[in-house]
């Protein structure tokens, strides 16, 4: 069975991603999780759900370099080949306007 996730920030969609759920992409997926420094404090924050922690750390990815991984370190291919699709990407882009500079 295949699991359909939206990713959003801000109520702008960044992308959307297609999970199989069997055994074996659920062990790519606490992988990709327990690569990351603090990851034990990121799956405590998301109830111990290593979905969840993985797609959060997907969406800041897709935040900060305006795609989807590929070929980056840490994370398996994402393509459909290792059950995970990313599907969609809809780069968000921050707008300079909205920074505040301030004198203290």
């Amino acid at each position: 069975m295949t699991k359909t996730y939206v990713l959003t920030y801000d109520y702008q969609e960044l992308a959307t991603v297609e999970i199989d759920e069997t055994p074996e992409t659920d062990q790519l997926i606490k992988e990709m999780v327990e690569f990351w420094m603090n990851w034990e404090r990121e799956l405590r924050e998301a109830h111990g759900d290593y979905t969840n922690c993985w797609l959060k750390k997907l969406a800041l990815f897709i935040l900060r370099y305006g795609r989807a991984p590929s070929n980056d370190e840490g994370w398996y291919p994402l393509d459909g080949s290792q059950g995970i699709t990313v599907k969609h990407v809809f780069p968000f882009e921050f707008d300079a306007d909205e920074i505040e500079i301030e004198s203290v």
